[in-house]
């Protein structure tokens, strides 16, 4: 009798996890089709699946991305799997739809902006953060602002068009949105399938791009953009490089070597970063960056570093490659006196198969700053890759 019961309670068991089974892939079927046909009615086209569906096989699945464009901007809805932690260090799965609208170029302005409440703005105070504040209460209470361009993108939030979108989604959008130098942004803690609900919240975010690109063109340029179209113009024109103002960039060869200059934005801070691209590898699959403490706890530890006989070259750079001999043929006592040099200059500098990169942590403005970095970083990677005036090749 006991075991006809406990083989009844195990069949019931069974039973029911095969029940369970069947309605998850039948949910996640339904789902998938819901998907599909809210793309369809948007006009979007769904793309590759970001995560694997059980059971899915060629059907639609909510893990891929519907695409496409409206007036003008990129555009793409999804489902995107956020993982947490909870009590016990027990690990649980978050589903979140977004909807994103994208610029067709970047603002630079090092622009975060995003919507918060009265306890984002207390624990902020309690951990002594501030965010840029744009002279208007109602704002400055409603968003959380960082910038590398403070002041001009207190004159962006303040155009009247802007703000007054700003303030409809902060009070009444159902999907807070993020604004940044290359989107907007919203999501929502749910899988939303419902393609009126969607479609709502994309035009919405397709208007506030919008206003926030009229708006940014309104203000002018930026302090990168200024930099490029004022003084990094004489460092193009004199060396015949190409000039990108919109993209803060100039490229070309210069001093037998294929150059780029970038003024790029990290979250808030803005960097220049020097960059010779080789014409071939250097075959040795060399990867060279200057040393940190965490370095030198690594090579204690026994990571891999190749020495080249220098002890002050040495004590300062970590580097790999294979085979050994050809990095140590590489690295001469020219290229080594330049690379040491390079490193006093730049605050980050790292040496690749197919590169020579170096980066400084602030915008460098003046045309003799730019152009005394350019001719160092130059010569540094002529040096190091063989090239020079003379053997001006194509850059491939």
């Amino acid at each position: 009798m006991e075991i006809l019961i406990l083989l009844v309670l195990g069949a019931g068991f069974v039973a029911m996890l095969a029940l369970i089974v069947v309605l998850t892939i039948y949910r996640g079927r339904q789902r998938g089709r819901d998907w599909a046909a809210a793309a369809g009615q948007l006009g979007l086209t769904l793309g590759p699946a970001t995560h694997r569906a059980p059971f899915a096989g060629d059907r639609p699945t909510i893990h891929m991305p519907m695409r496409g464009a409206r007036a003008g901007l990129p555009v793409e809805i999804g489902i995107k799997v956020v993982i947490r932690h909870g009590a016990n260090n027990r690990r649980y799965r978050e589903l979140w739809t977004y909807v994103r609208v994208s610029f067709p170029r970047s603002l630079d302005l090092g622009l975060a902006a995003h919507t918060t409440g009265f306890v984002g703005r207390a624990f902020q105070a309690l951990a002594g953060q501030t965010d840029v504040q744009v002279g208007d209460p109602e704002l400055d209470a409603a968003y959380e602002i960082k910038a590398a361009d403070p002041g001009l993108v207190a004159r962006l939030f303040q155009v009247p068009y802007l703000r007054e979108a700003l303030m409809w989604h902060a009070h009444h959008a159902p999907m807070k949105p993020w604004v940044g130098d290359g989107q907007v942004y919203a999501s929502v803690k749910r899988v939303v399938t419902d393609p009126g609900a969607l479609a709502t919240t994309l035009d919405n975010l397709v208007d506030l791009a919008r206003r926030v690109l009229a708006a940014r063109a309104q203000i002018g340029p930026s302090e990168g953009e200024r930099a490029v179209q004022e003084q990094w113009r004489q460092v193009a024109e004199r060396r015949g490089l190409a000039l990108d103002v919109e993209g803060t960039r100039m490229s070309g060869r210069t001093e037998g070597v294929y150059v780029e200059v970038d003024a790029q934005l990290v979250k808030q801070q803005r960097w220049t970063v020097f960059t010779v691209r080789f014409d071939r590898p250097l075959g040795a699959s060399l990867k060279m960056t200057r040393q940190s403490s965490l370095h030198s706890i690594g090579k204690l530890l026994g990571m891999q570093d190749i020495e080249v006989g220098d002890p002050a070259f040495d004590a300062r750079f970590l580097i790999k490659g294979s085979p050994p001999d050809r990095v140590r043929a590489l690295l001469t006592p020219e290229v080594r006196a330049r690379l040491a040099e390079l490193s006093d200059r730049a605050s980050a500098l790292e040496v690749h198969d197919d590169r020579l990169e170096a980066r400084v942590g602030w915008l460098v403005a003046q045309a003799a700053d730019v152009d005394s970095g350019l001719a160092m970083v130059a010569r540094a990677g002529a040096a190091l890759s063989g090239q020079g005036a003379a053997e001006a090749g194509p850059f491939r």
